[in-house]
């Protein structure tokens, strides 16, 4: 979260937005001392970036009458941050990724067999089919490494570096030089009267 919130800021500061950031502990329960200083310098939007903990953080901005629009991840989707939050999540917009986002076709047919599977469905969806694509590509990688002569660790190393347009129920992933997979694309949600609806833009929802 912490790479998160400064890359964040990088973006912001350089588009001009002036940002502040507070960092926090884990078990910190009261968040009012940050949030009066941002109340105070007038800030117009909130960046909740952490886990379960900033439940607390988005109640307690609004119980200080904190109006201003309050963006978030996706963990605020796991039902009891929606239990502690509360009132404090209506009109939050947060980054999410699911099937739509995703292959759709392959990766709904991955939710039905997941529900049949566990007889309910993925509390964030994202996590869930990253997981399945990384591990599908890496055994695919495993396989490769142990066919070619050589060094097995060297051999996987390659095949994972080799990983191009695969189609994943993510999306047609290719690994970058620096480890990481593009073809992964969020989209911009609000929730609003608790569900979650796509925002082609931050002031114009549509279901």
């Amino acid at each position: 979260m912490k790479s998160l919130a400064d890359t964040l800021t990088q973006i912001l500061k350089a588009s001009g937005v002036n940002t502040k950031e507070y960092e926090f502990k884990t078990i910190t329960t009261n968040f009012k001392p940050f949030l009066e200083q941002a109340k105070n310098q007038n800030a117009d939007s909130y960046v909740f970036l952490g886990y379960s903990e900033t439940a607390k953080a988005m109640k307690q901005a609004r119980e200080l009458g904190i109006l201003a629009r309050f963006y978030a991840g996706s963990f605020l989707l796991d039902p009891s941050f929606r239990a502690e939050a509360k009132d404090a999540l209506e009109g939050t917009f947060f980054v999410y990724f699911g099937s739509e986002e995703g292959n759709e076709s392959q990766a709904k047919n991955f939710l039905k067999s997941f529900k049949q599977s566990y007889r309910r469905l993925p509390v964030i969806q994202w996590t869930t089919m990253q997981a399945y694509d990384a591990a599908n590509i890496l055994i695919a990688s495993i396989k490769t490494a142990y066919s070619v002569e050589g060094n097995l660790e060297d051999n996987l190393r390659e095949a994972l570096l080799q990983v191009e347009n695969y189609p994943g129920v993510s999306g047609n992933l290719t690994m970058q030089k620096n480890g990481s997979i593009k073809g992964i694309k969020p989209a911009l949600y609000i929730y609003k009267n608790k569900k979650i609806i796509k925002a082609t833009a931050p002031n114009n929802a549509v279901e």
